[in-house]
């Protein structure tokens, strides 16, 4: 009995063995958080308002962290995985620079967590955010 559960769990786990499941939790974890940031840099820096849709950029982080950990072994696949999904959100004609921009970095930050790069994502959100709140203030001015 127990090692048929073994066996199960072996068989739907793929190439994750519990170990790794805080890992994965984390990079979900940490997806959200530098999404929900990024979100309100975005209504606040880059003319999003409450109902522009912005706030499924933490689905997409999510989405994109899932996807790239699942397929990670492969990264070129996961990488051509959501460039795929890219095109498809992009084929809604919706040409605003501005929104594609924050959605290409919510894809980056989804990547970079699920593919183990979590630290190195949150300094780079940190540059970014840097720049957004520089760029938003001369807009302002």
């Amino acid at each position: 009995m127990q090692q048929t559960i073994k066996g199960f769990v072996a068989d739907h786990f793929g190439d994750f063995s519990p170990s790794d499941i805080p890992n994965f939790l984390f990079a979900l974890f940490l997806s959200a958080i530098l999404n929900i940031l990024l979100i309100m840099l975005y209504k606040r820096y880059g003319k999003g308002s409450e109902d522009d849709g912005s706030n499924r950029f933490v689905l997409l982080g999510l989405g994109a962290a899932t996807l790239t950990a699942i397929i990670k072994q492969s990264l070129p696949l996961a990488l051509a995985a959501l460039a795929l999904l890219s095109i498809i959100r992009l084929r809604d004609g919706n040409t605003d620079l501005n929104k594609l921009s924050y959605l290409f970095i919510s894809i980056l930050i989804g990547v970079a967590c699920g593919a183990g790069y979590g630290l190195i994502m949150v300094m780079a959100f940190c540059v970014i955010a840097l720049f957004i709140v520089i760029m938003g203030r001369k807009h302002k001015d």
